[in-house]
């Protein structure tokens, strides 16, 4: 898949494969130093995107659990891909727990997708701030790339049929009445849709 704006996974030459990793990272450093003053209150939340079927992954989070597609389809999920020396990423590690702990009792999912870092700094990191989201590792960059994904941190939107229908390129206040409507509004109109969809394969059917 390749989402609007972005590059996309690269293609080429086997021998170019092993610098791909690298090169995606340098330029999320160079993301990264722009908006490290932190969420532009005048910037939208979320870019709305055409739903687009993700990109098939596999991994596994802190405790060795796989984290898939298939995992996380039937919920929304906020997939934020960040690192442990992004600073932008670190000052909103805290808004996506309190996003969590929000929704907790909803079908709404925050995964944070490590890049690269080794899991020794990711487990001394998560242990330092105290947080319980799930963190899944992408040790190799692969679903960094697959997903086209061009700095950090970036943050996409997945629907319970697991397409990408939204993105934020640079840190953002998960925890705002403006993130808290956007959530809302997305699990009403899902509830509100599977009413419908009850109703109609209903309408016809003799009491």
């Amino acid at each position: 898949m390749r989402l609007p704006g972005f590059t996309g996974p690269m293609r080429g030459a086997r021998s170019l494969r092993p610098w791909i990793g690298w090169l995606a990272l340098a330029a999320g450093v160079l993301f990264a130093s722009t908006v490290a003053a932190g969420p532009d209150p005048h910037r939208a939340l979320v870019e709305a995107l055409p739903a687009a079927e993700a990109p098939a992954f596999h991994m596994l989070d802190m405790r060795g659990a796989p984290v898939t597609n298939g995992g996380l389809r039937g919920a929304f999920v906020v997939l934020n891909f960040w690192a442990t020396w992004c600073v932008p990423c670190v000052r909103e590690m805290p808004a996506l727990q309190a996003l969590q702990d929000r929704f907790k009792e909803r079908p709404l999912r925050v995964v944070g997708v490590n890049v690269m870092d080794p899991q020794p700094r990711i487990a001394a990191f998560l242990a330092e701030r105290s947080l319980g989201i799930q963190i899944a590792r992408d040790a190799s960059g692969q679903v960094f790339r697959d997903f086209g994904v061009v700095g950090f941190p970036t943050t996409l939107v997945l629907d319970p049929e697991g397409r990408v229908v939204g993105r934020a390129m640079g840190a953002r206040a998960w925890d705002s009445p403006e993130a808290i409507a956007y959530f809302q509004g997305l699990l009403a109109g899902r509830a509100s849709g599977e009413a419908g969809a009850s109703g109609s394969s209903l309408a016809g059917v003799n009491p």
